[in-house]
């Protein structure tokens, strides 16, 4: 029965989306001509006829308590389905600014809310994109940190060499400039130590 349910549940959010395209087809006919208006008009409405017939002879007729008035099948339906448009277009625009925490959260929320159906494979589908884009970045923040230390250590290794053939000034220069550009502690405790060691070698203090 549980499945039937669930199945009818669908089935309802189809026919609520097909009628909600149908409706907004009616801002686009300008750009149609006339057979392809027939057309379209004909495949959606022969679409909704053909499923609400099957869901009435097959499902109703099966399970008759499932039947639920269309008036308010079709409010609750079209309730449901903004609130989870809205939801979606919430996760999408998070996503586009690679907000990710939040989308995950929001897409958490649309499967918790959408339970079955269109919205639950959307938010299933969303979120393996956001944890792919997660990783992606990652990935990349870690080629960029790891290319960022290598340039920091060719600093370092220059100004070591000047001191190590005792041209402390030239080193001094190079150590100043890795202190200031380094974002990592341990470029700036080898700076300010080489720094130490100059210094003290031009006996500047």
């Amino acid at each position: 029965m549980k499945n039937y349910q669930n199945f009818d549940f669908k089935l309802g959010e189809i026919l609520q989306s097909l009628s909600d395209l149908h409706g907004e087809f009616k801002d686009l006919m300008q750009k149609f001509s006339e057979n392809d208006k027939k057309e379209y008009n004909y495949a959606i409405g022969n679409s909704i006829c053909a499923l609400s017939d099957m869901r009435q002879k097959i499902i109703w007729a099966k399970y008759p308590n499932l039947m639920l008035d269309y008036a308010k099948e079709d409010k609750e339906n079209s309730r449901r389905i903004q609130s989870l448009d809205e939801i979606c277009k919430e996760a999408s625009d998070l996503l586009k600014n690679a907000d990710y925490q939040k989308v995950k959260e929001k897409l958490q929320e649309l499967l918790k809310k959408a339970e079955y159906g269109h919205y639950k494979k959307v938010a299933e589908i969303m979120l393996y994109e956001c944890e792919h884009r997660i990783k992606k970045d990652l990935d990349e923040m870690k080629i960029k940190t790891y290319q960022t230390y290598e340039k920091l250590d060719k600093i370092y290794q220059k100004g070591l060499k000047f001191e190590n053939e005792k041209e402390f000034t030239k080193a001094i220069e190079i150590y100043e400039n890795l202190l200031k550009t380094s974002k990592f502690s341990e470029f700036e405790n080898k700076a300010m130590a080489g720094l130490y060691r100059c210094e003290k070698a031009l006996n500047l203090y």
